[in-house]
């Protein structure tokens, strides 16, 4: 919030969620985001290219910054390959 200004800041959300599958077993995990003035949750890929990150690269360098990490990388595909 600026100093001259006397409006609440406004928040975003990220969340990470289990997807479920028609089945009833778990499918993943994906990544989403709640932007102030959206009333829907935004796919956290869609809100970094938003932002004008292109390169899947960049992206992922600033989710996480350690390319070596599986785990990570795993947890986030469920996410990446939906909206490729």
């Amino acid at each position: 919030m600026a100093e001259s200004q006397n409006r609440l800041s406004s928040t975003m959300f990220v969340r990470m969620l289990t997807r479920t599958s028609a089945k009833g077993g778990s499918s993943g995990q994906y990544i989403r985001a709640t932007l102030p003035y959206i009333r829907t949750e935004i796919p956290i890929i869609i809100v970094f290219q938003a932002l004008g990150f292109v390169a899947d690269k960049h992206i992922l360098g600033h989710i996480f910054y350690d390319f070596a990490d599986t785990q990570m990388m795993e947890l986030l595909r469920p996410s990446w390959k939906k909206h490729l």
